[in-house]
């Protein structure tokens, strides 16, 4: 007799009979908690509605759920142990579709989307719950919802028309896979001038809360530049940018309210971080913020590449702040700076730092202790 065979994890195979016996086939017509002894069966579900709550994990366990209803006839909820969640990844539609991994999240197959045959192959590990092995479908996690919306070329062109995609209640997750692409032609400036504009309201007490999460993972070994987010802002060949502000990327924190206890308020922030690797770091630069310029034409106008300005009212304590944990070598590295270092300024073991203060060169000494 011919077997179907799924390779897990543990070394074991999920095996299921081809030869119309339907051994290893269970019907299910009303929500249930699976147990130990279904474990390695097609649990085949025809019913609208139907949660099947999955028992604690246990490695070893394993379960294939396939919707056999008529399309958009039966939609399946996966509920995981409260303490255990369901992560890895799976392919949807050709597109790789990455779990949250978070405890007691369900996984719905909706019952709009659904379609007969979709299935979900899960397998316990023993400890943080459920990996996905296979599926076939669109399989959404809780919370998640998935929006198909079919505009016309008038109605997107239609002055003051307004299009939503997603939940009304502004509550719910839109998922858009594949490359996505915002092409926009403003002929004025005013108020909605953007090409997109991401708007959130944190009403939590507590937690990070983004309003851009950009993440972008690098999986195959190489070269090549990664960037989180890119920004570029640029004037066009032929016209002439006068009295303007041309800025590539730009951060603001405003405080409309109160801030108070041990809060920071930051316009700006760079960060390098280790991840979950433990392999040590061998580059030829790490820092958390770089600045550099490019420019190869004549500039006319203050060129430099840091520029700081306070244009409120407010004193501030100071306009670099250094808190080193011990942990620093050296304040400032300089290289190649002949016009920053006076060529004819070294005397035995000092030289001299060129500065400009209210129009006027200084030099601060320097000296090198042997």
């Amino acid at each position: 007799m011919k077997n179907y065979q799924i390779s897990l994890s543990n070394g074991e195979s999920f095996s299921y009979p081809a030869d119309g016996s339907g051994k290893n086939i269970e019907v299910l017509t009303a929500s249930a908690t699976l147990t130990a002894d279904q474990s390695g069966r097609i649990l085949q579900v025809a019913t609208d509605a139907l949660t099947l709550t999955l028992p604690a994990t246990k490695k070893g366990l394993v379960y294939l759920i396939q919707n056999t209803g008529a399309d958009g006839a039966a939609g399946i909820t996966i509920s995981p142990n409260a303490s255990d969640m369901i992560m890895g990844c799976y392919h949807q539609n050709g597109v790789l579709v990455t779990l949250t991994g978070t405890d007691n999240k369900d996984v719905v197959n909706t019952k709009a989307t659904a379609n007969k045959g979709d299935f979900f192959l899960i397998e316990a590990d023993g400890s943080a719950g459920w990996y996905v092995r296979g599926s076939s479908g669109i399989w959404l996690e809780e919370d998640e919802t998935v929006t198909t919306a079919s505009f016309t070329t008038t109605s997107l062109q239609a002055t003051g028309d307004t299009n939503q995609i997603g939940n009304a209640l502004k509550t719910g997750y839109n998922r858009v896979t594949g490359y996505t692409k915002f092409d926009h032609r403003s002929a004025t400036v005013d108020a909605e001038s953007y090409v997109t504009q991401h708007r959130g309201y944190h009403n939590g007490t507590s937690g990070e809360y983004k309003g851009v999460d950009a993440h972008v993972y690098l999986e195959t070994n190489g070269a090549g530049y990664l960037r989180g987010v890119k920004g570029v802002a640029m004037v066009s060949a032929g016209v002439t940018a006068t009295a303007s502000w041309v800025i590539g990327t730009s951060g603001a924190a405003v405080v409309d309210g109160t801030m108070a206890g041990a809060s920071y308020l930051v316009g700006l922030s760079g960060a390098i971080e280790d991840g979950l690797g433990s392999a040590a770091i061998t580059a030829s630069l790490v820092t958390s913020c770089w600045l550099d310029s490019q420019l190869d034409k004549t500039v006319t106008g203050v060129h430099n590449l840091l520029n700081m300005t306070n244009n409120g009212s407010t004193t501030m304590d100071e306009v670099i702040r250094v808190t080193a944990g011990n942990k620093i070598t050296n304040l400032l590295t300089i290289n190649t700076a002949s016009g920053m270092v006076s060529a004819n300024a070294a005397t035995g073991s000092v030289k001299k730092i060129k500065i400009n203060l209210d129009g006027d060169t200084y030099y601060i000494n320097t000296y090198l202790i042997s």
